[in-house]
């Protein structure tokens, strides 16, 4: 406002970074804390030995270092993996590239053709519109 020492550029205030960061338990986000409980569950049941119960230290100890870089880790691959599961090779065939979209063959007349699926709520996943 007139000496020309106002900031440049983007300023990352603690009340922001606090408020879009995930919620998290033990350093890790609780989707990850869910899946070593399960896991560890899992395996006492069927080995029914109380050291099995010790391999959540270890799964708990790599998802908390997949969590220091980025706390969104684990939904950025969850994003990741639903984008290789529903590109399939149709689209990368059309595009070169994986999409997040369907695409499905046309009708028999036009051999090759590719047309653009929708995702719609009521009429299911990749459907035409």
């Amino acid at each position: 406002m007139g000496g020309g020492t106002e900031p440049t550029g983007v300023i990352a205030d603690a009340l922001f970074l606090g408020v879009t960061r995930p919620a998290l338990a033990l350093g890790v986000p609780y989707a990850a804390l869910l899946v070593n409980s399960l896991v560890t569950l899992e395996l006492f049941l069927t080995t029914r030995n109380l050291l099995c119960l010790l391999i959540c230290l270890p799964m708990h100890g790599f998802a908390w270092l997949a969590c220091l870089a980025e706390p969104r880790f684990f939904e950025l691959l969850a994003v990741w993996v639903q984008v290789r599961a529903r590109g399939g090779y149709r689209g990368r065939r059309a595009w070169r590239a994986r999409s997040y979209g369907c695409l499905r063959s046309a009708d028999a007349r036009a051999p090759g053709a590719l047309v653009p699926v929708v995702e719609s709520g009521e009429a299911g996943p990749c459907t035409r519109q």
